[in-house]
């Protein structure tokens, strides 16, 4: 399971593998989103088990309401793609 997330942050992109004991906090049933860690928490409560994840961050430039994605986000994007396919393919393989 692959999540992409539109980052503000430093990196252009990154990728990390995420683990059910990242995070902590109590489950978010406020608000109507899910940390990704969440969910996987979840996917293990009713099913006893949870898929391999990974999270992709790909650094944003313009947040504003709109379509597409900025030259510059579209090519960190772009970079990201090529590494989370070649991650997939191995996990595949491996499989």
């Amino acid at each position: 399971m692959v999540f992409i997330d539109a980052a503000v942050g430093k990196e252009d992109w990154s990728i990390r593998k995420i683990s059910l004991g990242e995070h902590r906090a109590p489950l978010n049933y406020v608000f109507h989103a899910l940390y990704p860690e969440e969910l996987l928490r979840l996917m293990k409560l009713l099913y006893g088990k949870a898929p391999k994840a990974w999270i992709s961050s790909i650094k944003g430039e313009d947040f504003s309401f709109g379509t597409g994605l900025s030259p510059k986000t579209k090519s960190f994007a772009e970079e990201a793609e090529i590494i989370l396919e070649s991650l997939i393919r191995s996990e595949l393989k491996d499989a």
